[in-house]
Parts: C-alpha cells; sequence; structure tokens
C-alpha cells in the first residue's frame, strides 16, 4: 500500500539518494489503537531523537550505542571497501515459496554511495556492518536486563518494556498482526492460531510470542527480521541472543 501510494504520488522512496522526510509521509489507515499495520513508526522515532539530541541519527547512535558495544562497523555510511565483505540479499519466486534468487544490484534501491546518503537517516534501517557487531548490540541490550549492571545500554526498565505488548486487545489488531507474521513464513503456525494472533504481540521494539515455538525461541522472547533478513531474538528467560543473518 506504502509502495502504491509512493508510485501514484511521486512521494520520494525511503531509500532512494538523498531521501528527505516528506519520503515517509503518508496518509492515516485507520484511528490509531484500532487496527495494526507495518508502517514507518520507528522512523519518525528516529527523526524525534535526531532533533530531540540536536546530532543526526548517525551521530546520535555512534556516541551512544555503536560506541559503548565496541561495534565499529555500524554505520548509514558503507566502507570504501564495502564490495570485499557485502553480503548478498537473496528472494523467491514466486515470495515465500519459490527458488531462491539473488537480488540484482542494489537491494531495494538503497544508494552506496556516501553523496547520495543522507541528510536524514531512517530509524527503521539502513545500517551497513558485520555480523558479529549486529551480535554485539544484542548482546548489550540483553545485559541491561540486570538493575545492577554497570553501564547498561538501556535501563532496566526500558528492557523490561521491550517484553510487554502494547497493542490493544482487539481481535482486529491480533489477526492483522498475525496476518504480517504469515506473510514473512518464518513464524511457528501454532503461534498464529489459525490467524486469530491470540498467542502473539508486539511491543515497542519488538514482535512477541506468549507460548514457546517448535522453532526453539521460548515464550515471551523478542524477534525480529527485517527487509534486510538479518533475523534475532532476545530471550530474557534463557539469557541468549541470536542473530541469523541470510
Amino acid at each position: 500500500m506504502l509502495t502504491r501510494w509512493t508510485t501514484e504520488h511521486k512521494v520520494p522512496f525511503i531509500f532512494g539518494p538523498n531521501a528527505g522526510v516528506d519520503a515517509y509521509t503518508f496518509p492515516l489507515l485507520f484511528e490509531p489503537g484500532t487496527r495494526f499495520h507495518y508502517g514507518v513508526g520507528i522512523d519518525w522515532a528516529g527523526f524525534l531523537v535526531s532533533r530531540i539530541s540536536d546530532l543526526t541519527l548517525e551521530e546520535y547512535l555512534q556516541e551512544n550505542v555503536f560506541k559503548p558495544c565496541g561495534a565499529t562497523s555500524l554505520s548509514f555510511f558503507p566502507p570504501d571497501d564495502y564490495e570485499k565483505s557485502m553480503v548478498a540479499m537473496c528472494t523467491r519466486e514466486p515470495a515465500h515459496t519459490g527458488d531462491i534468487k539473488l537480488m540484482e544490484g542494489p537491494a531495494m534501491g538503497r544508494p552506496f554511495k556516501k553523496e547520495d546518503i543522507g541528510p536524514h537517516f531512517s530509524g527503521g534501517g539502513g545500517l551497513f556492518g558485520t555480523a558479529r557487531d549486529y551480535l554485539r548490540v544484542l548482546t548489550r541490550v540483553l545485559a541491561s536486563s540486570d538493575p545492577e549492571a554497570k553501564s547498561p545500554l538501556i535501563s532496566s526498565k526500558s528492557f523490561r518494556s521491550l517484553f510487554v505488548d502494547s497493542l490493544q486487545p482487539s481481535s482486529e489488531i491480533k489477526a492483522d498482526l498475525a496476518a504480517m507474521a504469515k506473510s514473512q513464513n518464518i513464524h511457528d503456525p501454532a503461534t498464529l492460531t489459525d490467524g486469530t494472533g491470540e498467542h502473539i504481540g508486539h511491543s515497542p521494539g519488538l514482535f512477541l510470542n506468549f507460548i514457546e515455538t517448535k522453532f526453539g525461541r521460548k515464550a515471551m522472547s523478542g524477534f525480529w527480521d527485517g527487509a534486510a533478513k538479518t533475523m534475532f531474538w532476545i530471550d530474557p528467560e534463557t539469557g541468549i541472543a541470536v542473530s541469523i543473518n541470510h
């Protein structure tokens, strides 16, 4: 739906060269709290962080997230020699069920020249970096669960909020969330309960499953994958953070 709006109304593509804030402006689909739709809310959260801190999102993340984690490779700007180590993205045709196919050219139309990136950065995606540094950030988030932790990445209160369902207890909202999850084709069908979504939820930052899945994720673990298929989950019960890049 957002892609169609972008095409029909000539709104800049969010991953296009030098995309500005107007690339993330879309019509309201429904009243807040009544339905669920995958959107650009986290991108707007990034804009707010930038405005409040008076820093670009690149500067803010480097100083407050990446450096404390020792994640030296993560940045919105790719290194000059990125082609030597960049992992190509793949897709399936037909979607989710067909043969695996290598994606040609820049994934999702993303620019790779530094002069084409920015000045606004997406809070929902666009970083370059190594899988090891990706996991470094996840493990530091997990370590923040301890109220006595020294120099936590986030507060223990913020950590707990990542595992609390923030959606309204609505059958329509749960069905919307289940439909989105089913289209990803990576969730345990038992958690989706034939589309009712009664065993899933969403916190301010993570997709939640309320029951243990056959794939090994414990109840109340938090998960996401993203368009680049950098899948991860964080399990506060076992103290395990996992990143799967493919």
